[in-house]
């Protein structure tokens, strides 16, 4: 009983670690597949953002639904197939690569500059490192302040 007296992060960290050491355990691939994903996750989240910055909420839409409905089908279907956890949630991580694929073709037919070759001065770095400190800050605080609330 000793270890509920944890703080709830630590608690967490104990419980993956502690179940993902087997190398063929399912969890342990499904949290691989899950690590390996959240570059994809990060630029179908850019994307979006850009095409929502342009105010093309409609294209966002069209592909928001269908990546929601498919999404949750991978997972209705995957049970009743006794596909592994693991599978299913691969075939979750897929749903959401072609979703950014969708999302980064969208940008580049709303914004076609994005096609020519970008370059990044020296002089914009410490900017973009500014601001992405910011959002970066924000977006720890926002479940910090969510979860004190309660």
């Amino acid at each position: 009983m000793e270890g509920w007296r944890l703080p709830p992060a630590r608690r967490f960290s104990r419980t993956v670690s502690s179940q993902c050491r087997r190398p063929g355990s399912p969890k342990r691939a499904s949290l691989l597949i899950l690590a390996a994903a959240i570059p994809v996750m990060l630029f179908a989240n850019a994307a979006r953002g850009v095409l929502e910055a342009a105010q093309r909420f409609d294209l966002v839409n069209y592909i928001k639904v269908p990546t929601r409905v498919l999404f949750y089908l991978a997972a209705a279907i995957g049970v009743p197939l006794s596909l592994s956890v693991s599978t299913i949630v691969a075939l979750s991580v897929a749903v959401r690569a072609v979703s950014a694929i969708v999302y980064a073709s969208m940008c580049f037919r709303v914004f076609p500059g994005l096609r020519t070759g970008m370059q990044l001065s020296r002089r914009e770095i410490p900017a973009l490192f500014s601001f992405g400190g910011w959002v970066m800050v924000s977006n720890l605080i926002g479940p910090v302040v969510a979860y004190l609330e309660r």
